[in-house]
């Protein structure tokens, strides 16, 4: 018998659960999984039994090819298998063992449960609940722990802004005007604070902006339909009741090849736009065409012309066109817009068009260790945009691009200047305040403040009131979303955090990650529900350092011998099958000694940490000038648990100064704080009374606490439950 096709094979259905070989994935009520192709050839084979019970020499016939085949493999298929069986908790059907003689898969019968539908989408199934953050770059070597949520606003945030030219909304605002049958029936009234999640956000009508193909003969062409695209997609993602896919998920959905009815399939849109742009001479002309994701049928096509020297006006035309398509269909009671920017000089536009496009490719080129490369692509930007402020001096979107190039010191000028991480951090910020100051409702520059207040200056006060601003201006953009939950769950505030990171990880499907809401469920209490989140990621991406090493953390925290050598035995064997790379190796042997060292032997662990630190200390600081800050937090955890109270004390004194807050659940008053002997010693004490910004974020802390906003532990050692919340959607990464 020859291996099994999974690309050719139907698909099928177990009760409520459809599964599809093609591409890997079984799809129950609240989710989806996707499966390894060995563990779908065995489901299907015992599926086709009908009931029928199944040798284990049968199926190894029908899926290995009849070759000879471990216990312990096949062991590991079933017992995935079985997995697929508790996504529903085994009422869809369930695989019995029958002793000494094979497996039997029983399909049980299950009365389907009615699908939610919204308002003007009568086959939209409801918005699932879930969350993506970006998360850091792996580590490259045990000790590098740096995650996200305190890393400074990254060139890639730029994915999750606004528009560089809101302009287009005057349109959408005109279109209001002309016809009263699009104005809100509630007089118009605000929506909700964007502090709280309610229904209606899971509701909103959910649209997917595909990047625009070029049809012209100038290579150069490409640039502009993208940037095209792209201020559309903002534009409209400044339109209340409308959910907006992020760009970097309609990006992989394009790169992936998906059509509409794949991200109708997906649930991450109701509606799609797929468009095109042409220049003939010195006209432009934009051609786009509306598609329902369910049924993928065209429901509009239009087309807007104009002169190549005004782009913009062509854009602003089509905007408004589509404002007023997505209405008729979404119903008038569910979009609002607000009110619209000035206009920029259209030469301006262009010039700042072009430096985003290069400022949003500078980290992947970092990634590559091309670090000249990346500053000679910086400097390329920051020639546009300089050029952009001589024509137009308060132009916003160019201030805002040059902080960004600022705080990630990605120019030779910068680079060469000497200029310390403070210092560049300042001159960011002051960018950010200088296009605040012209156009208010930056949406970009109000995340990019508030996170540095949050981030680098502990101004816990002014923060807050930045991060409300942005997402009332712009509540479809994911970064203000990821770092309005950090701020949340760092003053826990967790159960509001928990909102934010499902919303934003329902706006960027195509992200992988979750990390940010594992954290949040941690700071809960949650900790069951975080591992199955953290593991998925894992298994998804076997080299993600980054996520192993914050797992073990949250494993090391908790003190979970036997979830610890799990970890690594998982790791080790069914992901690697027994050979993984050498740097993962470095972490599964460092994850097994932290077992030793909670089981009483320490002397491995110990050895292995000092020589991680020495070897850390030894490098200078990266191209950011920073030294890792997180990562002297993660040593401090590590030595506690270990029993170095007093090195782990110093480390933590260390880790403070150079401004990290990392992992939250370790924080005072957290479920799993620092070890008891540290806790009692009088330096831990004084190291949170040494700053009155560390003393004001305990205050917040210990207020929410006692608000049972999270899950820690009250001065006098009492236990605190946060207050029971919806139970987070256990779906794997997109």
């Amino acid at each position: 018998m020859g291996p099994m096709d999974l690309s050719s094979e139907p698909k099928l259905r177990l009760g409520r659960i459809d599964v599809s070989p093609a591409t890997r994935e079984v799809i129950f009520p609240g989710g989806r999984d996707v499966i390894e192709p060995r563990v779908m050839e065995v489901l299907i084979t015992l599926a086709r039994a009908k009931g029928e019970v199944l040798s284990r020499d049968a199926l190894i016939e029908a899926c290995w090819e009849g070759r000879a085949v471990s216990d312990d493999a096949i062991n590991r298929v079933i017992s995935r298998v079985r997995k697929v069986s508790e996504l529903t908790h085994g009422e869809d059907f369930v695989l019995e063992t029958i002793a000494k003689v094979g497996y039997r898969l029983v399909v049980k019968e299950v009365s389907p449960a009615p699908v939610p539908v919204a308002p003007a989408t009568a086959e939209r199934p409801a918005v699932q609940e879930s969350m993506p953050v970006a998360a850091s770059a792996p580590a490259s070597m045990p000790g590098t722990a740096a995650g996200p949520a305190h890393t400074p606003a990254p060139a890639g945030w730029l994915k999750g802004r606004k528009t560089l030219l809101a302009a287009g909304a005057a349109l959408l605002v005109a279109a209001l005007v002309a016809g009263a049958f699009l104005l809100p029936k509630n007089g118009g009234a605000g929506p909700a604070s964007a502090m709280t999640a309610t229904a209606d956000a899971y509701s909103a009508l959910t649209l997917a902006v595909m990047p625009f193909d070029t049809l012209s003969a100038n290579a150069g062409d490409d640039l502009l339909a993208k940037g095209m695209s792209r201020e559309i997609r903002n534009t409209l993602s400044r339109v209340r009741g409308l959910r907006v896919v992020a760009d970097a998920s309609s990006l992989a959905a394009a790169a992936g090849k998906m059509t509409a009815t794949d991200l109708g399939e997906k649930q991450w849109a109701d509606l799609v736009i797929n468009g095109s742009f042409t220049r003939t001479g010195e006209t432009v002309k934009l051609t786009v065409e509306l598609v329902d994701a369910k049924t993928g049928l065209n429901v509009w096509a239009g087309d807007k012309s104009g002169p190549a020297a005004d782009l913009d006006r062509v854009r602003e035309l089509m905007s408004g066109a589509l404002f007023q398509e997505i209405v008729a269909r979404a119903g008038p009671n569910r979009l609002q817009q607000l009110a619209s920017p000035a206009p920029i000089d259209p030469r301006a536009y262009r010039l700042t068009l072009e430096a985003y496009q290069i400022i949003s490719t500078l980290n992947s080129i970092l990634q590559r260790g091309a670090l000249e490369e990346t500053l000679d692509a910086g400097d390329r930007a920051d020639a546009l945009l300089e050029q952009a402020l001589a024509i137009e001096p308060n132009n916003a979107e160019a201030l805002m691009l040059k902080g960004i190039l600022q705080l990630n010191g990605r120019t030779h000028a910068i680079a060469k200047s000497g200029t310390t991480l403070q210092d560049r951090l300042a001159r960011a910020a002051d960018f950010h305040r200088r296009a605040l100051a012209i156009d208010p409702d930056n949406a970009e520059a109000l995340v990019n403040l508030a996170e540095h207040y949050r981030r680098n200056e502990w101004r816990w006060a002014e923060a807050r009131p930045l991060f409300e601003r942005a997402l009332a201006v712009d509540p479809n953009n994911v970064y203000a979303r990821n770092y309005w939950s950090y701020y949340l769950s760092g003053t826990g505030r967790c159960i509001e955090a928990l909102e934010q990171a499902r919303i934003s990880r329902e706006l960027n499907p195509a992200d992988s990650t979750g990390v940010g809401e594992a954290r949040v469920l941690k700071c809960l209490g949650r900790s069951e529900e975080s591992d199955k989140l953290y593991m998925r990621i894992i298994e998804a991406d076997r080299a993600n350092l980054f996520v192993l090493s914050e797992y073990y953390f949250a494993l090391l925290a908790r003190r979970d011998v036997k979830a610890l050598r799990e970890l690594a035995r998982h790791e080790r064997e069914d992901l690697w099958d027994g050979q993984p790379s050498a740097v993962v190796n470095e972490w599964l042997a460092r994850i097994s000694q932290a077992a030793d060292a909670l089981e009483g032997r320490p002397e491995a662990y110990l050895r292995r940490l000092d020589d991680a630190l020495r070897a850390f200390e030894s490098q200078k600081p990266d191209e950011n000038g920073r030294r890792g800050s997180d990562r002297y937090w993660t040593f401090a955890l590590e030595y506690a648990h270990a029993g170095e109270t007093n090195h782990a004390v110093d480390l933590l004194g260390r880790a403070l100064k150079e401004g990290s807050l990392y992992l939250t659940e370790s924080l005072p008053y957290g479920p799993w704080e620092f070890t008891p002997e540290m806790r009692k010693d009088p330096r831990y004490q004084a190291l949170w009374k040494s700053d009155p910004r560390l003393v004001e974020l305990l205050r917040l802390r210990l207020e929410a606490l006692k608000a049972r906003q999270f899950s820690g532990v009250m001065p006098d050692g009492t236990h605190v439950d946060a207050l029971p919340v919806k139970s987070t959607e256990d779906r794997p990464p997109a």
